[in-house]
């Protein structure tokens, strides 16, 4: 575990020696390995991880007094004397370790670190990121390094840090939430227009992207990450998270750019994106090809091959070489593999050919790009096939409360105010602490309205949260109880 290693450090920190000893050797292959990795697999299956690589340093030469492990992305922060990361930073005394968002400062000047700090900070605000920071977090920390030059350094560069204390640092779920907070914060300060994480270019139009970012509500950078994983030689992706998040949502807004010929949309381009509803009986005849009756001219009953939703689409893009979309919603709800069939080799291998059951040569164009989406809260997600996984991208979607403020902030009426936020915030954290799975989550969608007031947020609860919640617990009704709106929302 993490924590356990974080601990382990910060015990060794205390028998700090500059020369090569058994506890510093120790030491060092913690926070140069150990660390790093457990830090990376914590964040392994978010689309925050894309691009980004981890490292750490026990010093070089001799034991440094402050040893550190961090993660970063090497386009921006080729070495941690330079850029913007997450870092962690042991104290000299072994007292604590500070999860920090820290600049590199060796390579610029000491004035220059407050006004970079403030760009940041207003970087942030701007992007509703900023003010209210979380509660555990500081602006400050303290290596207990005093007269040691580098640890001083590492202390100016701090600009946001979740601190651990030897002996009570916290779970690693809790070190992964503080990670991915940080993250977040760190590729709104990173973001460069039409940039995704490691120089891919997305985005040829800033306006389309600019109009995809306003409609969903994300910051450039994660909307990047999705857009390139598109256009990277695999052109399939999964959204999956917890119902009420958006997934079909978003899906059909990166359809739309995709398929997007200029600023406005057109219905010839809205042609070019289709949506099917996976279910337990939806099969292969209905979305490859098969043999189904039909009516011949003389008005008797014969059995055709007919072509399914893929096979048109794709014989469409052979007419006019337009790319298309296909947004496959509930996808783990039916049976992947045999839906699939032969499709599964083409999904991985674009460019070849295979025989489907009533055809021959048959290959899948490069501009058909597909779009799943799963729910979390559906068992059903977990038998989803290994090997289908291996050939779609998957992009978490959680409960987004930034989400939430951005579309009361782009026009639309919150007269519950502040409480909206505290109560979506509370109700996801109670679910979280009596389920344990935080694919049971509620999602931020069934709080977007127009306009939100008391009388819309009991309608919300009475009609789809409250029985949502109540299909969670209904093996449980002593923990349903305590799941009312005034349980959540008290002053709404």
């Amino acid at each position: 575990m993490l924590s356990e290693s974080i601990d382990k450090v910060l015990e060794l920190q205390q028998s700090f020696s500059a020369d090569r000893t058994e506890l510093m050797l120790e030491r060092n292959h913690l926070v140069k390995k150990v660390i790093p990795n457990g830090m990376m697999s914590l964040i392994e299956t978010s689309d925050m991880a894309l691009g980004l690589s981890a490292n750490g340093s026990g010093g070089i030469g001799n034991n440094a007094i402050v040893p550190w492990a961090r993660i970063y992305d090497p386009n921006s922060s080729p070495s941690a004397q330079e850029g913007w990361y997450v870092v962690l930073l042991f104290a000299a005394d072994g007292s604590r370790a500070h999860l920090s968002l820290n600049l590199g400062v060796t390579k610029i000047k000491r004035h220059e670190i407050s006004g970079t700090h403030d760009v940041a900070k207003r970087k942030l605000e701007l992007n509703s990121l900023g003010e209210p920071f979380d509660s555990r977090s500081a602006q400050e920390i303290d290596l207990a390094a005093e007269t040691n030059n580098l640890a001083t350094l590492y202390e100016r560069g701090n600009l946001l840090a979740f601190s651990y204390d030897r002996g009570n640092i916290p779970s690693d779920k809790q070190i992964e939430s503080d990670l991915i907070y940080l993250l977040n914060r760190l590729a709104v300060i990173q973001e460069e227009q039409g940039l995704a994480r490691g120089g891919t270019e997305v985005a040829e139009n800033a306006d389309e992207l600019e109009t995809l970012r306003q409609r969903i509500h994300w910051a450039p950078r994660r909307i990047s990450a999705v857009i390139a994983s598109l256009f990277d030689g695999s052109p399939q992706i999964v959204f999956s998270g917890p119902p009420g998040t958006g997934k079909t949502f978003v899906a059909q807004e990166v359809a739309k750019y995709i398929v997007s010929d200029g600023p406005e949309s057109t219905e010839e381009e809205e042609s070019r994106i289709r949506l099917v509803q996976f279910h337990p009986t939806y099969g292969y005849e209905e979305f490859v090809e098969g043999l189904r009756p039909v009516a011949n001219e003389k008005g008797q009953i014969e059995f055709r091959a007919v072509a399914g939703i893929l096979l048109e689409i794709a014989e469409a893009i052979e007419d006019d070489g337009k790319p298309r979309v296909l947004i496959i919603d509930e996808m783990n709800r039916a049976n992947l593999p045999r839906v699939f069939g032969e499709l599964m080799f083409l999904l991985e291998y674009r460019d070849q050919k295979v025989s489907l059951l009533l055809r021959k040569a048959f290959s899948l164009p490069s501009n058909l790009y597909i779009i799943g989406t799963m729910n979390t809260a559906d068992r059903s997600i977990k038998n989803v096939d290994v090997a289908l996984r291996r050939r779609f991208d998957f992009f978490s979607l959680g409960p987004d409360v930034e989400v939430l403020r951005a579309h009361y902030g782009s026009g639309n009426n919150n007269e519950v105010g502040e409480s909206l936020y505290s109560g979506f915030l509370s109700l996801n954290a109670q679910l979280l602490e009596d389920i344990g799975d935080p694919g049971y989550a509620v999602g931020h969608s069934y709080l977007m309205r127009d306009r939100m007031e008391r009388k819309s947020l009991e309608s919300i609860w009475d009609r789809q949260l409250g029985p949502l919640v109540a299909d969670y617990f209904s093996d449980r009704p002593e923990t349903l109880e305590s799941y009312t709106l005034e349980t959540f929302w008290p002053d709404a």
